[in-house]
């Protein structure tokens, strides 16, 4: 017997193009935490370019675009001090958040104008 069996669930397809990239922010999120314990390294959030690129390729530029700025308020939450707010103390961090958002706008930007023409 399957799960689905048991309880039947019927996801939206209007929500999938938005619970995908929230999935794998969430799953970048994690990893992202997870090599800053181990490296201590200062540009982790670079790596939100990932999921940003990923969701712009599979389901446009609109999606990436919402992707890069859920990426860069998790990367302000969780990697800039003071961790776990909202604000960035140091004014070199915030400018450093201002080259990512804006890097992964247009990568977003970019490549989903690219997956929008392949798709045509």
């Amino acid at each position: 017997m399957k799960w689905s069996d048991i309880v039947p669930v019927k996801t939206p397809a209007r929500l999938v193009p938005v619970a995908v990239p929230l999935v794998l922010v969430a799953v970048t999120t994690g990893v992202l935490l997870t090599l800053d314990v181990f490296l201590d390294t200062e540009r982790l959030v670079f790596g939100y370019l990932v999921p940003t690129t990923l969701a712009a390729v599979a389901y446009g530029s609109l999606i990436g675009t919402f992707t890069a700025i859920i990426s860069a308020v998790c990367a302000t939450y969780f990697f800039y001090p003071p961790t776990f707010a909202i604000w960035i103390e140091k004014p070199l961090n915030a400018v450093e958040l201002v080259i990512f958002a804006a890097l992964a706008l247009a990568a977003s930007h970019i490549v989903g104008r690219l997956g929008d023409h392949r798709r045509d």
